[in-house]
C-alpha cells in the first residue's frame, strides 16, 4: 500500500466523526411486554413476582459495564504500511474484539463467582481483557497482530479492504488458541461443532436469510450466547442482546485516539432484526458436551468435519463408466 494512500487514510480519520452520516437509534427504555436477553442472561421487569430473577435494572447495569472498542488513530504503523488509523475500514476487527473480550470478562467473573460490577476483582478482569486489544504489537489481540494474520492479508490486498466478520473471527480465534495463557479454547466452526472437553468459545459464521431471523433470536436466548458480530449494510457491529425482535448493539464507528480506551458510558443502539445484514458470526461459550449438542441441533451441524467426497473412475462395464467414492 502506497505511502500517500496511507497518509490519506490517516488524515481522513481526523475528520471522520464530523462527517459521519450514520443515523442510529439509541437504545430506548425496555418495554414491559418481553424479557430481555443479554449475553447468556435473561432479565425481567421489576414487576415480575419472582424476586430471584435478574431485573431490567440489572440489564442496564450490565450494558453500561460492557467493553467498547472503536476506530482508533495515532497508533504505531500497521504491518509493513504507514497506516496509523483503521477509520473507515476496520469495523469488523473492532466488533470482533468487543465480542471476544466481553466473553472473556464473563468467563472470568463466573469462574470467580463475581456478581458485583463495582468490585476490585471485576474491574481487574475488565482491565486485563482490555489490555489484550490495546493498539500495540505487544497486545495479543491488537489490530496490529490481527492485521498481519495470513487470512487477513489474503482478504485485504489493498490494506484497507472491508473485512468479512468470519475472516476476522478466524484470525482472532487463531491468535487466542495459540496463547499459552488462554483461559478457554476458541474455535471457529465452519462445517462442524467439535466435542467440548474443556471450556470452549465456539465462533459460528452463518449466512442468515430473511426467513431464518428466528434463529438469531433463539441463539441470543441461550445461556451459552456471547452475542454475535453482524452488520448494517457493510458496517460491522457487535450485537449483545435483544428484546422481542429488537437487537441491542455496540457500534465501533467512532474515532478515538489510541490512548483513550472506551467510553465512560458506552453508546448503545438498537435495530430491528429485519435490518440486519445476512452475514453474521455467533459466539457461544460451552462447558459441557450437552451444550454443544444443543448448538448442533439449532445450526444443523455435526460433531465431525464434513469431508467432500471425490468421484474417481475405476472401471467400465459395458461401455458405462463406474464411479466410486
Amino acid at each position: 500500500m502506497s505511502m500517500l494512500r496511507c497518509i490519506g487514510y490517516n488524515i481522513g480519520s481526523y475528520f471522520y466523526n464530523s462527517v459521519s452520516s450514520k443515523r442510529l437509534i439509541k437504545l430506548q427504555p425496555f418495554t414491559q411486554k418481553n424479557v430481555v436477553h443479554i449475553l447468556g442472561n435473561c432479565y425481567y421487569p421489576e414487576t415480575n413476582e419472582n424476586l430471584n430473577h435478574l431485573t431490567f435494572n440489572d440489564a442496564n447495569i450490565k450494558i453500561h459495564d460492557l467493553i467498547v472498542a472503536t476506530y482508533r488513530q495515532k497508533y504505531s504503523y500497521l504491518g509493513n504500511t504507514y497506516l496509523s488509523s483503521d477509520a473507515g475500514w476496520g469495523c469488523a476487527i473492532r466488533a470482533t474484539q468487543m465480542m471476544i473480550v466481553n466473553a472473556l470478562v464473563i468467563f472470568k467473573d463466573q469462574m470467580q463467582q463475581i456478581v458485583d460490577y463495582n468490585s476490585f476483582e471485576h474491574q481487574q478482569n475488565k482491565s486485563q481483557a482490555k489490555e489484550l486489544i490495546y493498539d500495540r504489537i505487544s497486545s495479543l489481540l491488537s489490530i496490529h497482530n490481527i492485521y498481519i494474520q495470513q487470512v487477513i492479508k489474503t482478504h485485504n490486498p489493498k490494506g484497507t479492504n472491508f473485512l468479512p466478520p468470519s475472516v476476522c473471527c478466524i484470525a482472532i480465534s487463531s491468535l487466542l488458541q495459540e496463547w499459552d495463557k488462554k483461559p478457554f479454547n476458541c474455535i471457529t466452526c465452519l462445517n462442524h461443532i467439535p466435542s467440548c472437553s474443556c471450556p470452549t468459545l465456539y465462533l459460528i459464521p452463518r449466512i442468515i436469510t430473511f426467513t431464518e431471523h428466528q434463529l438469531i433470536l433463539d441463539s441470543l436466548a441461550l445461556s451459552q450466547s456471547r452475542g454475535f458480530v453482524g452488520g448494517i449494510g457493510e458496517s460491522a457491529i457487535f450485537v449483545f442482546g435483544c428484546q422481542g425482535t429488537t437487537l441491542f448493539f455496540l457500534d465501533p464507528h467512532y474515532v478515538q485516539n489510541a490512548g483513550d480506551f472506551g467510553y465512560f458510558n458506552p453508546p448503545t443502539y438498537q435495530i430491528d432484526i429485519s435490518l440486519i445484514s445476512s452475514s453474521v458470526v455467533f459466539a457461544f461459550m460451552c462447558y459441557e458436551e450437552n451444550e454443544c449438542e444443543e448448538l448442533r441441533t439449532i445450526f444443523g451441524m455435526g460433531k465431525v468435519p464434513i469431508v467432500a467426497r471425490e468421484f474417481t473412475s475405476t472401471k467400465e462395464i459395458d461401455g458405462v463408466e463406474v464411479l466410486d467414492f
